[in-house]
């Protein structure tokens, strides 16, 4: 199981506005936006035909995008999910799945 800590999305965001600015982190917004809907499609799809190797290509290309705007919880979740999917192991990989879903959601009907 991963951390129970939750990322707050807006205040990260927020900090990384400051620091970086405005108009790179509305544009960060606006891939996430268009690009989540289509990732948590590729998670359920993958999870529902038990497909190892796409949960844990899925969760390593997720993982880049999650270390760059500092959401700590999605990174452990992904790099948990990347191992146990390397690892074949398939209920594990399943269970993190379902919580990275989740984790996805929260992030796109949050930020």
């Amino acid at each position: 199981m991963t951390t129970v800590v939750k990322d707050d999305f807006k205040g990260i965001l927020a900090e990384l506005r400051r620091k970086e600015g405005h108009d790179l982190v509305n544009e960060f917004e606006r891939i996430l936006r268009v690009r989540i809907p289509q990732d948590l499609n590729d998670l359920s799809a993958a999870a529902s035909q038990n497909d190892m190797e796409s949960l844990g290509k899925k969760a390593h290309f997720l993982s880049t995008t999650l270390i760059t705007l500092k959401f700590t919880q999605g990174v452990e979740l992904t790099d948990a999910l990347e191992k146990s999917a390397k690892a074949g192991e398939l209920q594990q990989s399943l269970l993190l799945t379902s919580e990275l879903i989740q984790y996805l959601q929260r992030m796109i009907h949050t930020i």
